[in-house]
């Protein structure tokens, strides 16, 4: 899909729909059986039996913080397959829902597309009263964040975005929320220097 140069517009969108949609569907799939597997300990699809030998995680911060984790892991190979840089138009074209559309803009969001930033403003109302997705676009965008080159007029609207999930998945309110969403940019800001320097020493 990345070197698709032979296909014309339509037939790129068409593909593009499909691997989205297809990936969006492992991504739910995936989703739902990293839950059941930590909070069981095992979990059985159909006549199949999926068990590693550990006991369930009791612990459900933990849970949490590794399901809402998978769909930005799933994302990550997305990226690499049918990520680039010559889809932008169709990117921002294509209609998906849910963990596909999660897709979309996780992928926007890695490449540095233009207007990503109002994609997910515009994934951020969409999916306001859904914590999932909010949760599954938070985590990608804080990995994105700290992890890839970001020109400087973008740091602080990604920050502002990330921190704005976060109080949203909380439920935060008022002067709460306003206290929250400071923080975490304050946060994000010293993460992102540490892992510069890291690098930087490596």
């Amino acid at each position: 899909m990345k070197n698709s140069d032979r296909l014309d517009v339509v037939q790129k969108r068409s593909h593009l729909e499909k691997i989205l949609n297809r990936w969006g569907m492992l991504t739910g799939l995936a989703f739902k059986v990293v839950s059941l597997l930590l909070e069981n300990g095992k979990v059985k699809i159909g006549s199949f039996e999926i068990n590693f030998g550990a006991g369930r995680v009791k612990d459900p911060r933990t849970v949490r913080l590794i399901v809402a984790n998978v769909p930005q892991i799933v994302s990550q190979y997305t990226r690499m397959y049918a990520a680039s840089g010559k889809l932008e138009e169709i990117y921002r074209s294509v209609e998906l829902d849910d963990f596909p559309e999660f897709l979309r803009v996780a992928g926007m969001t890695d490449l540095r597309m233009d207007e990503f930033i109002g994609e997910i403003s515009r994934y951020h109302k969409r999916y306001r009263s859904n914590t999932t997705m909010l949760e599954s676009l938070m985590w990608k965008m804080r990995d994105s964040f700290l992890r890839f080159g970001l020109d400087k007029g973008f740091v602080q609207p990604l920050r502002q975005q990330i921190a704005e999930f976060g109080a949203d998945i909380l439920g935060k309110k008022g002067a709460d929320r306003d206290r929250h969403v400071a923080e975490t940019i304050q946060r994000l800001g010293e993460q992102r220097l540490a892992m510069k320097l890291r690098r930087h020493d490596e």
